[in-house]
């Protein structure tokens, strides 16, 4: 599990979850149904959690996700978009 640095950037999403940027790029999504989906900086697999705790996590690459990760990377772009919007309004990491 990803521990939280000072360094990270972290956003919460209503009605989706928790988005957490860390230093070195890497993506964690915390979705409010108790999954998680990380998506690591330069890689092409996706990692998931399907339950908030003592679940599996499993990694998937591009030609292999099945259906309900495809549902929950079709968030990222919203993810992106918040993530992006605490550069603008903070001038920086917060």
């Amino acid at each position: 599990m990803t521990t939280l640095s000072e360094q990270a950037r972290q956003v919460r999403i209503p009605g989706l979850g928790t988005a957490v940027q860390l230093a070195d790029g890497n993506l964690r999504v915390n979705y409010e149904d108790g999954s998680s989906l990380v998506l690591r900086d330069r890689a092409d697999t996706v990692e998931f959690c399907p339950v908030a705790r003592g679940g599996q996590w499993e990694t998937f690459s591009r030609g292999q996700m099945p259906a309900r990760v495809l549902d929950k990377l079709s968030s990222i772009p919203l993810v992106l978009q918040h993530i992006q919007s605490l550069k603008t309004v903070s001038g920086g990491l917060r």
